[in-house]
């Protein structure tokens, strides 16, 4: 983000996306594909997952990660699978999580963007029950205070709803607030709710995507939001 955009807006407020911003990269999820088809007796490569998720993407049929197993199983001619996969990508994904818990950098950065007094929210297609639990198994439920899911709304992200909704409870205004996150639906809501966009090329879009969809900056770390909000 050029230096401008911040001396033209206060930034108040942070709305993360989850999966892929807050915790997670594309390495990890292309092993946890490899992993959960592997429990089907499905030996997929790296490059192989990663090729099926570039494509899901160019053919408008990528929703979730989960959804790339889901794809490659079906591709192997397995039928089926669909909620056994889902489920089994999850609960990989929970072990680890409970294993590695949140990044020093995660909570060095809402330790201090609440220093601040800069208010922070979430809005993520993971279920409310899930990241709820995820929160508090982490300690981190006390730095948010917005979250949105699909829970709450059926029009979602690229829909720029679920982040009016979160800076109307952040209780800031639009021109105030900053969307981060790792898909173009982040970049796209977050701009047509009114709020700077900020892009982290963690998954499997690339830079260049989320600028065409619209992000105002790109970040390659949590540390670079960190530098870039409290510089002043």
């Amino acid at each position: 983000m050029e230096n401008e955009l911040f001396q033209s807006r206060k930034i108040r407020a942070v709305i993360f996306d989850f999966d892929g911003t807050l915790y997670g990269d594309q390495k990890l999820w292309t092993r946890l594909v490899q992993e959960t088809l592997a429990d089907i007796s499905i030996k997929v490569t790296a490059e192989q997952a990663l090729d099926k998720a570039r494509s899901m993407i160019a053919d408008g049929t990528f929703y979730n990660i989960s959804g790339i197993a889901i794809a490659l199983a079906k591709n192997s001619g397995v039928q089926g699978y669909d909620v056994n996969l889902r489920d089994r990508f999850l609960q990989k994904l929970d072990i680890i999580m409970d294993e590695t818990g949140p990044s020093d950098e995660l909570v060095h950065l809402l330790s201090s963007l609440q220093d601040h007094d800069i208010r922070m929210g979430i809005v993520t297609f993971q279920r409310l029950p899930r990241l709820q639990r995820r929160l508090e198994i982490w300690k981190l439920k006390q730095y948010f205070r917005s979250i949105v899911t699909p829970d709450h709304m059926a029009e979602f992200k690229p829909s720029p709803l679920p982040f009016i909704r979160a800076i109307r409870e952040l209780g800031v205004g639009a021109r105030d607030s900053l969307v981060v996150g790792d898909e173009p639906v982040d970049m796209i809501g977050g701009k047509k709710a009114g709020a700077l966009a900020i892009g982290l090329p963690n998954g499997f879009f690339s830079r260049e995507e989320l600028a065409l969809a619209g992000a105002d900056h790109m970040i390659t770390s949590l540390t670079d939001l960190d530098a870039l909000l409290l510089q002043k």
